[in-house]
């Protein structure tokens, strides 16, 4: 019987499993209820969900269970997957001291990469622990690589960031390792419009309606391009996107094919919106080179 409790079981016997396997595995219901089901785990803390996604959806998992989501490091791209097994062989890495491509790799693995905080005399010095590493070993890791002979920094793991542009904060935080919260784009209607322009009053309406969430926004043109990570929902439940908005009269294969391969780099489908159109070129290639690109004509 398709139950909350017959799902975590299957949790706890089989590790980290897609909806899709957790159906097959109970033989019965759908991938609807099983998303329905595995929300509410989540929301009382029974279960994780991982940022790795395959195929668009991330597997679901137990705490206990966080180890195994090694097994997982092909799903990430390239650069990420080397960035992940320089991390954890090193265990260690000082955010300054890394080349401007890790730096951004090291916030998009956010399922083995762990930012911590250290605070040194005045200065906070920003490193990324391997997420098994325990705090006390990552503590005399950080003792050696700043040649510390007496009295250790504290560390204060903090918050991953929205986006690898911005910078890492400054206050000392609790020790927490959370995820940006996705904020109901209703919300943010409500709330005081820090752009300023009808784009994005356009845009926040439509995911309003559409019962979309903003995890993070990035806005590269005010008024023209912007663009998102969402938390779209589905038959399976709750999906990451990334989108790209454009406002113009008619977008072509070059505005889409970029949006594609920056969603690829992200591990994550791709939702497209314009308040034009695309072009005949561009509909001929959502079938086959766009394949999984939403495309939205608003």
């Amino acid at each position: 019987m398709l139950t909350r409790d017959a799902i975590l079981a299957v949790l706890q016997q089989k590790g980290p499993c897609l909806p899709i396997h957790i159906k097959q595995a109970i033989g019965q219901g759908d991938t609807f209820t099983i998303g329905a089901f595995l929300t509410e785990l989540r929301e009382v803390g029974k279960i994780k969900v991982s940022n790795t996604k395959r195929d668009g959806s991330p597997f679901y998992y137990v705490p206990e269970h966080a180890p195994r989501l090694v097994q997982f490091l092909d799903d990430l791209g390239e650069k990420d997957r080397r960035t992940a097994h320089l991390l954890k062989e090193k265990k260690l890495l000082q955010d300054d001291k890394q080349e401007p491509l890790i730096r951004v790799s090291l916030r998009q693995i956010k399922d083995f990469a762990v930012p911590v905080n250290v605070k040194l005399k005045d200065k906070d010095i920003l490193f990324w622990k391997w997420y098994l590493v325990p705090n006390d070993e990552a503590e005399a890791l950080v003792k050696r690589a700043l040649h510390i002979e007496e009295r250790p920094p504290t560390l204060h793991p903090v918050k991953q960031q929205a986006s690898p542009a911005q910078a890492p904060p400054q206050e000392q935080e609790e020790m927490e390792e959370e995820k940006p919260r996705p904020v109901p784009a209703a919300q943010l209607l409500k709330g005081k419009d820090d752009t300023g322009d009808k784009f994005m009053k356009q845009l926040l309406e439509y995911f309003a309606e559409k019962r979309i969430q903003v995890i993070t926004k990035d806005i590269k043109r005010k008024g023209k391009d912007i663009e998102f990570e969402l938390s779209v929902p589905t038959a399976v439940g709750r999906v990451d996107y990334f989108c790209k908005a454009k406002s113009k009269k008619k977008s072509n294969d070059g505005d889409l094919s970029s949006a594609y391969v920056h969603g690829q780099g992200k591990k994550l489908p791709v939702l497209y919106i314009t308040t034009g159109k695309v072009t005949k070129k561009v509909k001929e290639k959502l079938k086959n080179e766009f394949k999984g690109l939403v495309l939205v004509e608003l």
